[in-house]
């Protein structure tokens, strides 16, 4: 704690969590009773960042964990659809209606991009690409040549 401080680690620690949370110190001071103006000047503290980033850092981490057990629950289902079918309700049974051939080629190819995402490798096809960067830098560069070709010779390149 901070010498002379009337706050402790702990309450600086929540008032910087409120703040990942909310993201403004009016909320925070209202839900901690710090004021506002005590909230702006630990901001500037050199405590300050390096706190907000592991905080910051545990709250990714507890998301990136959320998100991956949201990812396994929903490719669990897609998976299920896929050799089952989409249940419907016909006549009050629940029953199996395959998957169409539209949504299943769309489920491929995100499936496919995402793969290649994760593995690094390309989501396309390989084939020839326009680069038109390139070719337009390749056509001043040949404009520049016969320009000062024709000036050389004479000419000044007027039409």
């Amino acid at each position: 704690m901070t010498a002379g401080s009337r706050y402790s680690d702990q309450q600086r620690r929540e008032a910087v969590a409120l703040y990942v949370l909310h993201g403004n110190w009016r909320r925070v001071s209202e839900l901690t009773r710090i004021p506002e103006r005590t909230l702006n000047d630990w901001s500037i503290q050199p405590w300050f960042a390096t706190m907000l980033a592991e905080l910051r850092a545990e709250k990714g981490a507890e998301l990136d964990g959320i998100y991956t057990r949201i990812l396994d629950e929903a490719t669990e289902q897609l998976l299920d659809r896929v050799k089952h079918g989409d249940p419907i309700l016909v006549k009050g049974q629940i029953e199996r209606k395959p998957v169409s051939a539209r949504d299943l080629a769309l489920v491929a190819a995100v499936t496919f991009d995402k793969r290649q995402l994760c593995r690094n490798l390309p989501d396309e096809a390989p084939g020839p690409k326009v680069d038109a960067v390139r070719d337009l830098a390749e056509r001043l560069h040949a404009y520049v040549v016969a320009k000062e070709k024709a000036v050389g010779e004479g000419q000044d390149g007027r039409d």
